[in-house]
């Protein structure tokens, strides 16, 4: 799980450091200050450069918050592609303290590269084909050679029942929601959104369900309305970011993130919604039962419908993804 990148500079969360030098200090490591001309050596041994007190401490912050982030996620996606990664700053709204509130309701920041995870070429008789990228750490591919009911989505994009849009990365940074997937017959746990979801059916948004806090058996129509995805934004903190969108996550995203950061995400037998479409047919994935992430299927509007409403114990759940755009 990625390291909450407010650590160690606030304490618990709200604990701040009174003092001016013991802040500086902290933030940047040093054991020697200098204020306003007049030097003071604290160790003997002292081998650094002189620090100036005069930064504001807001931006010291800021600059190691962000400096940690970018080195991590570059350290990830060269990991993950074999090469570095152009990082464009974060977009101007983004700043620690909206960091610390989506780390604390269970959402990660990344940056995913604007990439097409595919290789399109002609054979030589003529015949287009699809296939993945060799990148060195996608291991778990959506080539999906496991469970034979589903699809394999290169096949997909080859014979036109999907876009290249299914297999491009966005190409921006990104909120992703880390709460865990839980197993057969439980609901997810510690869960952020309990509450809208209570709402959103007992405002008729969601069919009713017995446990209506759960994020299981809901509709994708239903998930992906203008009311129930204005709800979200709120909790989210993002409603009022006009450039920053809430979705179901792509099929390409899910599979990348869970290679880069949340394998467990093809380690529990529920499977998950996406918003690409297979030809006019919903998508859903990710169960360990089928394939994990390499799964995806694709259902009709009514075997959709009644997917939701089986009572069979491989229920469908969702979570949500944020594109932070600049």
């Amino acid at each position: 799980m990625p390291k909450n990148p407010l650590d160690n500079i606030f304490e618990s969360g709200q604990e701040r450091i009174d003092d001016h030098d013991a802040f500086v200090r902290k933030v940047l490591g040093s054991s020697k200050i200098v204020r306003a001309g007049k030097k003071t050596r604290q160790k003997e041994d002292w081998n650094g450069a002189d620090v100036n007190l005069n930064i504001d401490p807001k931006k010291l912050i800021e600059e190691k918050i962000f400096g940690e982030i970018y080195s991590r996620e570059q350290k990830a996606l060269k990991n993950f592609f074999g090469e570095e990664m152009k990082i464009p700053a974060l977009p101007d709204y983004v700043t620690p303290e909206r960091i610390g509130e989506w780390d604390k309701i269970g959402f990660d920041l990344h940056y995913l590269p604007p990439i097409l995870m595919a290789a399109m070429l002609k054979d030589k008789y003529g015949v287009l084909q699809v296939k993945p990228k060799p990148f060195p750490g996608w291991r778990e591919m959506l080539e999906n050679e496991i469970d034979p009911t589903g699809i394999n989505v290169f096949t997909a994009v080859k014979v036109g029942d999907m876009g290249e849009t299914a297999l491009t990365l966005p190409g921006c940074w990104i909120l992703f929601d880390r709460t865990p997937k839980p197993d057969l017959n439980e609901v997810y746990q510690k869960d952020v959104f309990a509450q809208d979801l209570e709402f959103l059916r007992e405002a008729g948004v969601f069919s009713a369900d017995p446990t209506s806090f759960s994020r299981l058996q809901i509709s994708i129509n239903e998930l992906q309305s203008p009311a129930a995805m204005r709800v979200f934004a709120e909790t989210l903190k993002v409603g009022n970011l006009p450039k920053a969108n809430v979705l179901l996550p792509s099929i390409i995203e899910y599979n990348v993130l869970g290679n880069l950061y949340y394998p467990q995400l093809g380690r529990a037998p529920i499977n998950e919604w996406f918003r690409d479409l297979d030809n006019s047919r919903y998508t859903l994935g990710g169960s360990s039962e089928f394939g994990g992430l390499e799964y995806v299927n694709s259902l009709e509007f009514e075997d959709a419908r009644r997917y939701v409403e089986d009572a069979d114990p491989y229920k469908v759940g969702f979570r949500l993804i944020v594109h932070l755009s600049s």
